[in-house]
């Protein structure tokens, strides 16, 4: 197993107290625009004395484990599944960005590394950096967790080709 890495051990973390209901649209942008305004006009010390924050110690501290580098590829794992069928990795973008228009094999499963789904026919397998900048295991219009046969916590060495 990858060694974890972990936050810094000085971080605070705070509960945001909303009363307000739930939306139906954006409620993430509902509460965290607020808690930004506050973190850009006072600092994030007006934390500490704002009613709609509280300190919270009883926190679980997710770690990705760390993707393991070789001269032939990279190992990592899958970190979750979104909606789609997308498969998120733990393996950071920079580690293939010159790389791409290039072809790799997942797990003995071929794919080539592209940009954008686009790139590919429909029904194809890809690999790509996804917006949260970690490689991502795909197909264009389908599901990526179900061509390549991959679920949160599987083994992912990705060889290059």
């Amino acid at each position: 197993m990858p060694a974890a890495r972990r936050l810094a051990d000085d971080v605070e973390v705070f509960r945001i107290e909303d009363a307000d209901p739930e939306s139906t649209t954006f409620h993430g942008r509902d509460v965290f625009a607020p808690a930004a305004a506050t973190v850009h006009e006072a600092g994030v010390d007006a934390f500490h004395e704002d009613a709609a924050f509280s300190a919270f110690e009883d926190y679980t501290d997710r770690t990705f484990p760390d993707p393991t580098e070789r001269e032939d590829g990279i190992t990592g794992e899958v970190l979750v599944v979104d909606g789609f069928g997308n498969v998120v990795t733990n393996i950071p973008g920079e580690h293939i960005a010159d790389r791409f228009g290039e072809s790799v094999t997942v797990n003995g499963a071929w794919a080539p590394l592209r940009r954008t789904y686009g790139a590919v026919e429909e029904g194809n397998r890809l690999a790509t950096v996804g917006s949260h900048g970690y490689l991502e295991l795909a197909v264009n219009q389908g599901r990526g967790d179900k061509r390549f046969s991959l679920s949160p916590g599987a083994r992912v060495r990705l060889k290059w080709t």
